[in-house]
């Protein structure tokens, strides 16, 4: 499940260096990004959500029972927070 979310990211990131080789930026929109015929593990939100700046972008999953949290940079590399929820 983990990996799916994994390789899920990895898409954005290849297709957000696509668009900026294209458009000079980064974009937030997904659709922009044109990923075409992927779906994630059922137990993600998706489409993730994806911050920029002019310079940096980070695509952000949550899992549905907001327990995980995987993050992708512009640079590749991926983390994983495990949020703890408060009583």
């Amino acid at each position: 499940e983990d990996e799916y979310a994994k390789w899920a990211l990895r898409k954005i990131y290849y297709a957000e260096h696509d668009y900026k080789l294209n458009y000079g930026k980064f974009t937030n929109d997904f659709n922009k990004l044109k990923i075409k015929d992927f779906q994630v593990h059922e137990s993600y939100i998706w489409p993730p959500k994806i911050n920029t700046s002019s310079t940096q972008f980070e695509a952000i999953l949550k899992s549905k029972d907001e327990e995980k949290v995987f993050i992708i940079y512009q640079d590749g590399l991926v983390k994983k927070q495990k949020v703890t929820k408060e009583n």
